[in-house]
C-alpha cells in the first residue's frame, strides 16, 4: 500500500492558526479514500527533526507523496525542536524509490529543488522563491489537495488552485525545465515554483485513483441494474418517480446560529453552496434554517464549500464568509458572529511626501490582505479574541515597496511607503 507523510512545524504551546487549519483540513479531506485502504495516511502535527528523519526511513520503500507546511529557507526547514538541514532531508527522500511528488509549502524553499535534482531525486516538486502569506499558503494547499481527491491530474490540480486563488490573490505557478536559477524574479507574492522531471510526472494521480474509479463503474453498474428492476417493477403498481427522486438525491438541513445558539437577529440570511462546477443559493427561514433539496448523490461523501452572501455586517465563527462541510450527515449547525463583536485595525498608507496611497496592499500576519481605498484608507477585521492586543504587525505593499508597523486594534495606525 502506498503511503503518504504530512509533517506540520507547528509548535504544542504556541500552535499557529493557519497551520493547523491546513492539517486538520487536509486530513478530513483525504479521510473519505484512507479508510477504504487505498492508501496510508501518516500525519506529523508537531513535526521535529527526530520524527521526520524516522518517519520518511520506516515508509521510504512505499512513500509517494511527502508534504511539508511550515517556517523554511533556503537551507533548512525549521521544524518544532531546530532546524533540520534542507540537504540532509533530500538525502532522505532521494531514498524513496516510489516516491512522486514533495510538496514545501514554506518560504523561500526553491533551492530545495536543486539540492533534491542533484540527489537524482525523480519525484515533481511544489516549492517557493519567497515570503508567501501564511493564509494564502493554507488556502492554496487546501484547493490543491481538494482538486486532488477528486481525481485530477497532479498538473491540473495545480492549475485549479491557482485559479481558486486568483480570484482574490495575484497567484502564480512558474514550471522550472532544466537548471534552478535562485535569482528568479518575483512575479508575484504569491508564487510557486513547479519542477517535473518529464511530462509523464504531471500526470500522476494519487494512488487511489485508478481503483477507485474503477470500484465506482462496478458499483454503479450493479446500483442501476438493481434500479432498473425494482423501478420496472414500481411502474407496474404505480407512478415511479418519486422513488427515483429519493434514491438519486437527498436535502441537507443547515441551521444558521448565533453565538448564544439563537437564531440570527439579522433578516434571512443567505448561503451559497458550491457542488462541483453549479452553486446553489438558499435564504434561511425566519429560524434560521436553510433547507437544500434534491442534492446529488455522489455529493454526500464529499467535502462541500458554503459560503454567506449577502451579509456583510456578520460572517462565519472563523472570521470569515467561507466554511466547509461534510454531507454525510443529514444537518449541520453554522455560527454567524456581527462584525461589531469583531475588533479591527484601521490606518491609512502614505507615501513619503504624505500623500496616501489607494490600492496598497496591507495585511496583519496571517489574516486576508486588503486593499486601501481612494484616500488610502483600510480596515482589517480580526477576531473578538485580538481586543486585548496591543502589538499586531501590519504590513502594507505597493510596486515592490514594502513597510511594516505594529498597531494595536481599534487605535488609528498608519504606513509611509518610500514611493
Amino acid at each position: 500500500m502506498k503511503t503518504l507523510l504530512f509533517c506540520f512545524a507547528n509548535n504544542r504551546d504556541r500552535p499557529l492558526h493557519e497551520l493547523r487549519n491546513e492539517d486538520d483540513t487536509i486530513d478530513r479531506l483525504l479521510d473519505p479514500l484512507s479508510s477504504q485502504q487505498h492508501f496510508q495516511k501518516i500525519r506529523d502535527s508537531f513535526a521535529t527533526t527526530e520524527s521526520v528523519a524516522s518517519k520518511i526511513l520506516i515508509y521510504q520503500d512505499s512513500l509517494c507523496l511527502f508534504h511539508y507546511s511550515g517556517h523554511a529557507g533556503s537551507s533548512a526547514l525549521h521544524l518544532e525542536d531546530s532546524l533540520a538541514r534542507a540537504v540532509g532531508v533530500a538525502q532522505l527522500l532521494a531514498r524513496c524509490p516510489q516516491l512522486r511528488l514533495i510538496f514545501l509549502n514554506g518560504c523561500s524553499t526553491l533551492e530545495h529543488i536543486r539540492l533534491l535534482r542533484d540527489k537524482n531525486s525523480k519525484a515533481a516538486i511544489i516549492a517557493t522563491s519567497t515570503p508567501v502569506n501564511d493564509t494564502v499558503a493554507t488556502q492554496f494547499s487546501i484547493a490543491f489537495y481538494r482538486a486532488l481527491i477528486g481525481g485530477t491530474t497532479l498538473g491540473e490540480a495545480l492549475e485549479r488552485a491557482r485559479l481558486e486563488l486568483q480570484v482574490t490573490e495575484t497567484t502564480t505557478i512558474e514550471t522550472v525545465r532544466g537548471g534552478i536559477d535562485t535569482e528568479l524574479e518575483e512575479i508575484s507574492r504569491n508564487q510557486w515554483y513547479f519542477s517535473a522531471p518529464d511530462e509523464l510526472s504531471t500526470q500522476w494521480k494519487l494512488p487511489a485513483g485508478e481503483e477507485l474509479r474503477n470500484a465506482e463503474r462496478r458499483s454503479q453498474y450493479n446500483r442501476y441494474t438493481r434500479l432498473a428492476i425494482i423501478l420496472g417493477s414500481i411502474v407496474l403498481l404505480s407512478g415511479s418517480f418519486q422513488y427515483f427522486r429519493t434514491h438519486q438525491s437527498f436535502d441537507y438541513v443547515i441551521h444558521l446560529r448565533t453565538a448564544q445558539g439563537q437564531a440570527p437577529a439579522k433578516s434571512n440570511p443567505k448561503l451559497r453552496l458550491l457542488l462541483g462546477n453549479t452553486s446553489r443559493d438558499e435564504t434561511a427561514d425566519p429560524t434560521g434554517r436553510v433547507v437544500i433539496t434534491d442534492i446529488p448523490a455522489r455529493f454526500q461523501q464529499q467535502p462541500v464549500r458554503v459560503e454567506l452572501i449577502d451579509s456583510p455586517d456578520q460572517s462565519f465563527s472563523n472570521g470569515t464568509f467561507v466554511d466547509t462541510l461534510m454531507l454525510s450527515e443529514t444537518e449541520a449547525t453554522l455560527s454567524l458572529v456581527p462584525h461589531e463583536d469583531l475588533c479591527c485595525i484601521r490606518g491609512t498608507v502614505y507615501d513619503a511626501k504624505g500623500q496616501p496611497i489607494p490600492k496598497a496592499s496591507v495585511w496583519a500576519e496571517n489574516f486576508p490582505v486588503r486593499q486601501t481605498d481612494s484616500l488610502g484608507r483600510f480596515v482589517i477585521t480580526l477576531p473578538v479574541k485580538y481586543q486585548q492586543e496591543t502589538s499586531i504587525l501590519v504590513t502594507a505593499r505597493k510596486n515592490q515597496h514594502e513597510a511594516s508597523v505594529h498597531a494595536t486594534p481599534r487605535v488609528e495606525t498608519s504606513l509611509s511607503l518610500p514611493l
